[in-house]
């Protein structure tokens, strides 16, 4: 079938496409082998083109050139493979497995980021998967398999959609867009690859769709509309992506900063603590000079629960509690086992050691830091700083922004402390961060982001204005087919109604009759070529003019009237009735002609069609028929009046000379050889008389007076009384005429003339005999017909007739086998015959060929009622 220069078109770009496919995919491999850097890997920020998915371009471009040339097995092989590389490389991913074919056919030294050498992307192997599928399928879907066809240019259409993502991807500089996994990036090369691919397999699959069909119109506008929201979706998932991670990012330096605030705070705390120690240490405080001096200490770090000291012997003999000076000498530590423990602890450590969490009274929960005071190597006692955890912690973070998230305090996954600023807002799972507190072992702090209020709407904006925009695509793509069907199916329909008035003008323009038609006022408003071929005005000459222009007198003056009864509701006259008038022609001649009315309404408006036929030829031709008929029965009659005077003036001579010769036959003195030639005188005059008889009954019967009773006929009678008039004949020329029997009923009638029916059944039989060998037979048979109809047989073996002559043997004076001389015969009896059975409503007929004898038949009407008599003149 020849291309159209649309799919010739479609054709030449699909062998660009599928090329540049098959030279990317070739220049990688070879720069592979060849370790050419800058072409596997454009720049150290980029990840590179691999081996692997050099190999599937290579695949997809040979497949898509296979397809366009029509090699199906070809198409197939490469969409087998193209499909496996994506299936098996997608499979690694998901089952977290290595097959071994990252590096099978070459070693794959650039890496970038955290990507597994050799590994193609998982977003590239899902392509090379669609691609495949798209290539499996078959080039040409019929109509009633939409699913295939929708799932073939669908492949082609997401391969696309993901290449266009992944370059708006590359143009922002948001790697979310084209990083559907951490671990995997789409080289550029790759997305290029993939434009060129998907935009091919797209191609291949539409090129041979009819673009005027409903389907096609559907897929047209769902097919752009499903890309659009596909890239849509991808753009929004990776500016959400995009945008978590910055906020990820932001909440790592806050709370980092934070917990370094916290560490920086502790750090403080526990060095004061450390220097208060050694000036104890080293200087012999007062009870009031320690009193001012941990006043100090606790303005400058506020949130202590108490600062104590105790002696050696771990019992209390100065502390401040809330800036409040409180006596707690006398209180043995020991008593508190937590206390006694970090106390424990403390002797031998030099540094200052931190207990557990305790529950304290009139404090709560709390934290204990325990410096032991020494004098060389004696102890003289402990300085301690409890910190109730929930006042420390709010103190701590006073100061840092938790605005938009939660924070909690955990020591070996328990929870101490928590804060959460706004109640209202909802904490995000998803995002959270832990860092270990450097001065409290064993202790975390938990940073749980909030979903932020003050979040960019952009993505949000992108989703709802690109699924927007994929309605209105689809949409306008919809009605902009569809408008283009319906024009291009206004544009046939208005050619196939000048087409076909046209076809119509040329039919009533060539056609024999004359076509006129009127408005309801009798005015011309149409006229063809053959009506001005009989009027002999032209079209210009009547179109607008009554139409009795066309009329002579009377029926001009009288057709308005005649138009004003019929709508007026009076009889039809000449409408829908066809009738022979008389016309006027445009030199004023009459003729005669047929003339056909009807009444037709258009737009409500009522009008007339005339068809109009010259019958001057016709009149001519049947006046002519009419004199020969007159002539030929003035003729037939004048024949029939001659063979009857004839016949009558004929048979008183021969009457005498039969007479004469009878009894000349009985005169003694003859000898036997005169006797002889007076028989033969005889039988000459004998024949002559049969000659005569049969012409008159011919001329009789051509005259119509010929007169027949048809009646109910018992064949049975018939039949017998026939064969014994033959008898002689039987003897005479040695011939067997066999029995006969009658089918059921055994009294079969038929409506017949019996004295006729005798006349023809008798001149069937004598021929039978003559036209016989001797020692032949003659079989009679009776057989009852559908739509009750008899059939008499007369079977012979005799010579047989040839098949050219058979129909000329109802003919007068057709005689059988004219070379045998020695039968006698006329050559009327069968005419006669044929006419006198038509005549009883019957047919005769003859079956024979040479040699094989002859059966001539005669089929009448079964007699099931009462006489019918029919008279024939």
């Amino acid at each position: 079938m020849q291309q159209t220069a649309f799919q010739q078109l479609n054709s030449y770009i699909l062998v660009i496409l599928a090329s540049c496919c098959i030279l990317l995919g070739v220049v990688t491999i070879f720069a592979w082998y060849l370790k050419l850097f800058a072409l596997i890997q454009w720049s150290d920020t980029l990840p590179p083109m691999q081996f692997n998915t050099a190999m599937g371009f290579v695949l997809t471009g040979f497949g898509l050139l296979a397809g366009n040339n029509g090699l199906t097995r070809i198409l197939h092989i490469c969409g087998a493979l193209t499909f496996a590389i994506g299936f098996t490389n997608t499979a690694q991913y998901i089952l977290n497995a290595d097959f071994g074919i990252d590096q099978l056919l070459v070693d794959a030294y650039p890496v970038t980021g955290k990507s597994i050498p050799g590994r193609m992307a998982f977003s590239t192997a899902i392509s090379f998967m669609l691609l495949g599928i798209g290539l499996l399928l078959p080039v040409k879907i019929s109509l009633q398999r939409n699913f295939l066809k929708f799932l073939a240019l669908g492949c082609g259409g997401l391969v696309s959609a993901f290449a266009v993502s992944f370059l708006i991807g590359y143009l922002t500089g948001i790697d979310a867009i084209y990083t559907w996994l951490q671990s995997s990036k789409v080289a550029p090369q790759s997305n290029i690859g993939f434009f060129l691919a998907g935009y091919g397999l797209l191609l291949i699959h539409f090129r041979t769709q009819a673009s005027s069909s409903v389907n096609n119109i559907s897929i047209l506008s769902v097919l752009p509309t499903l890309l659009i929201c596909v890239v849509t979706l991808l753009i929004w998932h990776g500016l959400r992506a995009h945008y978590d991670q910055m906020a990820l990012e932001e909440m790592m330096l806050k709370t980092k900063n934070i917990s370094r605030q916290i560490d920086a705070a502790i750090q403080e705390r526990l060095r004061a603590m450390e220097r208060m120690a050694l000036r104890m240490e080293n200087t012999q405080l007062t009870r009031r000079e320690w009193e001012a001096d941990a006043n100090a200490y606790y303005r400058d770090f506020p949130a202590y629960q108490s600062i104590e000291w105790a002696d050696a012997n771990a019992v209390t003999r100065w502390g401040i509690s809330e800036t409040e000076i409180k006596e707690l000498t006398g209180f043995d530590l020991n008593k508190n086992i937590v206390i006694r423990q970090i106390i424990t602890a403390a002797q031998q450590n030099p540094e200052i050691v931190i207990s557990r969490p305790v529950m304290l009274p009139h404090a709560g929960e709390s934290i204990i830091a325990v410096r032991t005071l020494r004098s060389g190597t004696h102890i003289t006692g402990y300085l301690l700083n409890v910190y109730q955890i929930n006042t420390l912690f709010n103190h701590l973070l006073q100061s840092a922004d938790t605005s938009n998230m939660a924070v909690t305090i955990l020591r070996n996954d328990v929870i101490l402390y928590f804060s959460l600023k706004s109640r209202t807002q909802v904490v995000n799972d998803k995002h959270y961060l832990v860092h270990p507190l450097k001065y409290l072992p064993g202790w975390e702090i938990k940073f749980t982001q909030f979903k932020l209020e003050t979040d960019t709407a952009l993505p949000m904006v992108v989703l709802v204005s690109g699924l927007g925009t994929a309605l209105l695509v689809g949409i306008a793509i919809w009605y902009w087919q569809l408008a283009a069907l319906r024009a291009k199916e206004i544009l046939q329909t208005a050619n196939t109604i000048a087409e076909q008035a046209m076809r119509l003008n040329s039919i009533v323009d060539t056609i024999v009759d004359g076509i006129i038609t009127i408005n309801a006022d009798g005015i011309i408003e149409s006229y063809n070529t053959s009506a001005a071929n009989i009027f002999g005005y032209g079209p210009s000459e009547v179109i607008g003019r009554n139409v009795s222009l066309l009329m002579p007198e009377p029926d001009s003056s009288r057709h308005d009237r005649y138009l004003k009864n019929h709508q007026d509701g009076g009889p039809a006259g000449i409408i829908g009735i066809g009738r022979e008038v008389v016309g006027k022609r445009k030199d004023g001649s009459l003729f005669p002609m047929d003339l056909a009315v009807n009444e037709m309404w258009i737009r409500h408006q009522r009008k007339y069609t005339g068809i109009v036929r010259d019958i001057t030829r016709r009149k001519q031709a049947e006046q002519g028929m009419l004199d020969a008929k007159n002539e030929a029965e003035l003729s037939n009659q004048a024949k029939s009046r001659f063979l009857a005077q004839m016949s009558h003036e004929l048979r008183t001579p021969l009457n005498a000379i039969l007479g004469f010769s009878q009894l000349m036959q009985i005169d003694s003195d003859l000898t036997a050889g005169q006797k002889d030639n007076v028989g033969e005188i005889y039988k000459a005059g004998k024949h002559l008389l049969e000659l005569i008889n049969e012409i008159l009954d011919l001329s009789r019967i051509e005259s119509g007076k010929v007169n027949l009773q048809i009646e109910e006929v018992g064949l049975q009678f018939i039949l017998d009384e026939c064969i014994h008039m033959v008898a002689p004949l039987e003897s005479q020329y040695g011939i067997s005429i066999m029995p006969f029997t009658l089918p059921a009923p055994s009294d079969l009638q038929v409506y017949a003339d019996s004295t006729r029916l005798k006349q023809v059944i008798i001149n069937l039989l004598s021929n039978a005999i003559k036209y016989n060998y001797r020692g032949g037979q003659v079989r009679l048979e009776c057989h009852l017909l559908e739509n009750q109809r008899v059939r008499i047989n007369v079977i012979d073996t005799g010579y047989g007739i040839q098949e050219d002559i058979q129909q000329e043997l109802f003919k007068p004076f057709t005689r059988f086998h004219n070379d045998n001389t020695g039968i006698e015969g006329t050559g009327i009896g069968l005419s006669i015959s044929k006419q006198l059975i038509e005549l009883m409503h019957g047919s005769i007929g003859i079956s024979s060929a040479p040699g094989k004898g002859s059966t001539f038949w005669i089929e009448l009407q079964q007699a099931t009622h009462n006489t019918l008599q029919v008279a024939t003149s």
